[in-house]
């Protein structure tokens, strides 16, 4: 009997300590529910993007820390069994672990469970999106509820951003606000899934450019040799809104701008960087550049659709970026840029509508940017 009991707590133990409170967030313009994840929090680095040394910075804190997803200059980790979640990110104020911020992890909760995956993960920010008539409303709000401090506005939709010194904080203002009936909604990390790009050699000698199969009573390619003859994508801006982008591959780097234009931009780091050089792992982006806007005519390589078209790389989808990211991304140098190509979505089933909407900050930017367009000079 003992024994018996001795499994009952610890299995209680166990899922208390995997799956603590349940909150009611809003996302996407929707209510859903969230449990918190007690025994695990996401951990980025402010002052440097090593993963290594972050690792390192945290095992010396936590010795017995367990990796569970390994990003670009961040990490998802598993914390002590002696440790929770919600002290481990109160008390991170306070010990400083030499640059490091650290953030609750989510799961939604919906018709399936709560099952823990990267499609339903969610990385609670410092930051708040609140709904108010005008700054002063916003500075109010900001004021009573936890003090946090008033960011930046977008004005067109009365959206304000409140920043809090935790992102536990943040959590738990952005719940409070809503309980009182106010429109808030606490900035949320997630990854998306990459849509699927073939990576056989030469892509079957590039068939959806030029038909190999003569004999179909129907051309299965794109017809697209008969508008060279007028237009090449010569002086259009394409922007690969991706996991990075290869500056330097042969086949590529023609089309690239140089780094000192500060075109090509990596906001997966804390502090903006303009070299979007993907991991070895990330060659998702690299790839649907090559299939939009290879150097044709250069007797190498393979041809992009538009192969005169000038490539601008924007790092975004190698880690869980939040809708205020999503939203710099999509409005980065319209002045340049005619196009954003993104080849990749939420882990959505077509049916989930909650999961796959997009959040109010990038709906304003796409809203945005199909009224007014790109702002291109020569």
């Amino acid at each position: 009997m003992k024994l018996i009991a001795f499994f009952l707590i610890f299995e209680c133990f166990g899922i208390y300590r995997g799956f603590g409170e349940l909150y009611s967030l809003r996302e996407s313009g929707q209510s859903c529910s969230y449990f918190l994840a007690q025994d695990e929090v996401y951990v980025e680095a402010v002052n440097f993007s090593s993963s290594r040394l972050l690792l390192k910075r945290l095992r010396e804190r936590w010795p017995e820390v367990t990796v569970v997803e390994e990003y670009d200059g961040a990490a998802l980790v598993q914390l002590p069994l002696y440790q929770r979640a919600q002290g481990v990110i109160n008390h991170s104020m306070e010990i400083k672990i030499g640059g490091v911020k650290l953030s609750p992890v989510l799961y939604l909760s919906n018709e399936r469970g709560s099952v823990r995956d990267e499609a339903t993960r969610r990385l609670a920010m410092e930051e708040v999106v609140v709904q108010a008539e005008s700054q002063k409303e916003a500075k109010k709000l900001a004021k009573h509820f936890g003090k946090g401090s008033l960011l930046v506005n977008q004005k067109k939709r009365k959206l304000w951003i409140l920043k809090y010194k935790t992102a536990w904080d943040a959590l738990e203002q952005a719940q409070a606000m809503q309980q009182k009936g106010i429109e808030a909604q606490v900035m949320m990390a997630r990854m998306m899934a990459r849509r699927l790009v073939l990576n056989d050699s030469l892509y079957f000698e590039l068939w959806h450019l030029k038909d190999q199969s003569p004999l179909a009573s129907v051309p299965l390619d794109m017809n697209v040799e008969l508008a060279w003859d007028s237009v090449s994508g010569l002086g259009v801006g394409l922007a690969i809104v991706d996991d990075g982008l290869d500056v330097k591959h042969p086949d590529l780097k023609a089309h690239i701008p140089k780094r000192r234009e500060r075109l090509n931009v990596n906001f997966n780091r804390r502090k903006i960087s303009y070299n979007p050089k993907p991991k070895r792992h990330d060659i998702h982006g690299t790839a649907c550049a090559g299939l939009a806007a290879a150097v044709g005519n250069n007797a190498k390589g393979v041809a992009g659709v538009a192969y005169d078209a000038t490539l601008i790389g924007i790092r975004l989808i190698a880690k869980p970026f939040t809708d205020e990211e999503a939203a710099m991304a999509m409005k980065w140098r319209p002045d340049r840029i005619s196009i954003y190509s993104s080849s990749w979505g939420p882990f959505d089933s077509g049916l989930d509508l909650v999961e796959a909407s997009p959040g109010p900050l990038l709906q304003e930017a796409l809203q945005e940017g199909g009224a007014i367009g790109a702002h291109w000079t020569r």
